[in-house]
């Protein structure tokens, strides 16, 4: 795939605070590395600390390969520096940081800190290079382990005409359907209600979008974030939740392959964008939708979880919702008929 943005001279600021992070880099020994395919391409990790590299993977499991020393279209070099003991080299903050969460750019360098999560995202699309660096494994909060590594991915991604949004994906193993709705729209117990009924897991959180022929998405990560009321409908999956601690006052993070290994789809074509919504009816109520809404729904999501904006984000998103019908779905309280309309519209 070509690039979507010409990678341009960058910055002599952002290249020199790159080189300080790749030199102090280089005196950290990587003795763990995994290779995932994700969609089309190959991400390599690479770390010197188990415990943050099992944070981080286990989303991607899915997808992982049994050669981890083929080559690969990015490496992401992972970074506790309390495990390392070796601090980060004096970096530009001012610069780094001018734009808080956006994030500072000037292609082929990208550089995000996340305060929330005390993490540093680096990224330099020239070399197809990148940096995740977290003060201290233990500290991180447990949804970074159902999601991780989003702003690289991201970027990376959207450099190669792809692109990472928040949405969800069903299969029936020939074609399958994207599922787009703000938080508490009803995807992730739609995900799972399709799943008990045979049908198959491409996203939860997050899918991986490309437009063609046919308009594909792609699965990136392997997990589920469940609302209370998913568990109160579905209490027979306890005892996968791998974060009991937190479950009850945040969300229950949940690793699907762990429940449904042969549900998996790591790609699905697509032939519908339905947009959920919950309904006190008993049964779902289907309705034509436009692409125009269609795409605002898909903008709206994209653009309200995810850093540094691009007029790409539209070519992206717009040559793969116009190549899909686009339906309006009022979701019933019989979760069941809700899976059956959907299996229904898979062609």
């Amino acid at each position: 795939m070509k690039l979507m943005n010409k990678v341009g001279p960058g910055d002599p600021k952002l290249k020199e605070q790159f080189e300080k992070l790749e030199q102090t880099r280089a005196h950290i020994p990587d003795s763990i590395n995994s290779t995932f395919q994700v969609g089309p391409f190959a991400i390599r990790l690479a770390s010197a600390s188990s415990a943050l590299h099992g944070k981080i993977s286990k989303a991607f499991n899915h997808l992982r390969q049994t050669d981890s020393h083929s080559l690969a279209n990015l490496t992401i070099c992972l970074w506790d520096t309390s495990e390392s003991k070796e601090n980060l080299p004096p970096l530009d903050w001012k610069l780094i940081h001018q734009n808080g969460y956006q994030g500072y750019s000037k292609p082929p360098f990208y550089f995000h800190y996340f305060d929330a999560i005390q993490a540093l995202s680096v990224l330099n699309m020239e070399q197809n290079k990148a940096h995740f660096i977290v003060q201290d494994t233990q500290k991180l909060p447990w949804w970074v382990s159902g999601s991780p590594l989003q702003v690289i991915l991201h970027i990376w991604f959207r450099n190669h005409g792809m692109h990472l949004t928040h949405t969800a994906a069903i299969s029936n193993g020939q074609t399958g359907l994207l599922l787009t709705g703000k938080g508490g729209s009803g995807k992730s117990t739609t995900v799972l209600a399709c799943l008990t009924q045979g049908l198959f897991y491409v996203g939860e959180d997050y899918c991986l979008l490309a437009g063609g022929d046919p308009p594909t998405a792609y699965s990136i990560y392997q997990s589920a974030k469940w609302r209370p009321y998913t568990r109160e409908l579905y209490p027979g999956y306890d005892a996968w939740i791998a974060n009991p601690k937190s479950a009850d006052s945040e969300k229950a993070l949940i690793y699907y392959q762990e429940i449904f290994p042969s549900q998996i789809k790591c790609s699905s074509s697509i032939h519908a964008i339905i947009s959920l919504h919950v309904g006190q009816q008993k049964k779902p109520v289907l309705k034509q939708h436009s692409l125009i809404h269609s795409l605002k729904d898909l903008m709206m999501s994209t653009l309200l979880q995810l850093p540094f904006p691009h007029p790409s984000t539209m070519t992206i998103l717009q040559k793969f919702a116009s190549q899909t019908e686009h339906f309006h779905l009022t979701l019933g309280q019989d979760l069941d008929a809700n899976a059956a309309l959907l299996k229904g519209l898979m062609k």
